[in-house]
């Protein structure tokens, strides 16, 4: 019962390194950031900034 507990926490902790790590590379490979992407998307709707 412990090895099983065991395997399963360590599958946990692996899914979740590897969920983050995809998540921080699909972040980084956009370009710009938040601020960029909402002042563009004022101007093109005609605000001024």
């Amino acid at each position: 019962m412990v090895r099983y507990l065991l395997q399963r926490l360590g599958l946990v902790l692996v899914t979740c390194l590897f969920i983050s790590a995809l998540t921080f590379v699909i972040i980084r490979l956009l370009p710009g950031d938040f601020v960029d992407a909402y002042i563009a998307n004022l101007t093109a709707s005609g605000i001024s900034v």
